[in-house]
């Protein structure tokens, strides 16, 4: 949470505690085999790790550079089919993103569930938001970020470019000599079907591929706003996908193709 602490609940969500005090919190991984293996990120602190459900924490990544001391981390994210595998992502500036054009981002792997990692490569993400690490395949990792939506292919190494930035351009009809900010908070690969994935924009709405991000629709059917944040689908249901925005929580019953409003804020 932003108060520089993580919670758990044990009653699906009704109650919480507190079980850690280091920084602000950037994201949390657990493990796809082992509910006590914890990861969690900090904005100002280093990445934490757990093997005991929360009661026990260790320090397992930092960096701390003499012109801008420590280094922000933010996404990180398991293997959902390798346990042994999780990727995470700094910012080695002294800010914590949000520029254009976007900053470098750091990519680190560890391949001992957290325990010990290594640097991969630089994406110009920017601050990623979201990292997802593809079902099926440990070396194929997608990134959402100031820099929009991107996708590694060779575990982290090299980066493409930003994949929704054509698609942004098109929703506010931008003429060819408009620059367009195009960034996004969430990325979510369809559970069974890595083909369809879902990018929330951060100012453009929500956008769809179905061809494993070769190409992207904007699909805002039954969205109130443009402005998102995280999107995910449902484990139990491919058909099912959620996303969190300014004005609410909304829902899609078809895998993202159109949205019902959940829960509004006002």
């Amino acid at each position: 949470s932003n108060d520089m602490s993580v919670y758990k609940s044990t009653d699906a969500g009704a109650t919480w505690e507190l079980f850690d005090v280091v920084g602000h919190t950037g994201r949390i991984a657990i493990s796809p085999t082992d509910p006590n293996i914890v990861l969690y990120t900090n904005l100002e602190a280093p990445v934490r790790r757990t093997t005991d459900g929360g009661w026990n924490w260790e320090s397992v990544l930092s960096i701390s550079r003499e012109e801008t001391g420590a280094t922000p981390w933010t996404a990180i994210a398991f293997s959902p089919d390798d346990p042994n595998v999780a990727y995470t992502a700094n910012v080695p500036g002294p800010s914590r993103g949000g520029f254009v054009p976007p900053e470098p981002a750091e990519i680190f792997v560890s391949r001992n569930v957290g325990l010990d990692w290594n640097f991969v490569g630089i994406c110009e993400c920017g601050a990623i938001k979201t990292l997802v690490v593809q079902p099926g395949d440990p070396d194929t990792l997608w990134a959402a970020g100031d820099g929009g939506v991107r996708v590694s292919r060779d575990g982290g190494m090299t980066w493409s470019e930003n994949l929704i930035y054509a698609a942004v351009r098109d929703t506010f009809a931008a003429g060819p000599d408009r620059e367009v900010e195009a960034g996004a908070l969430g990325v979510a690969v369809r559970p069974g079907d890595s083909q369809t994935i879902l990018a929330s924009s951060a100012d453009a709405g929500m956008y769809r591929s179905s061809d494993g991000g070769e190409s992207w629709r904007a699909v805002n059917t039954g969205l109130a706003t443009l402005k998102l944040h995280h999107v995910t689908f449902a484990p139990s249901d491919p058909a099912v996908a959620y996303v969190a925005t300014h004005d609410g929580v909304y829902r899609s019953d078809d895998a993202g193709q159109t949205w019902l409003v959940l829960a509004q804020h006002y």
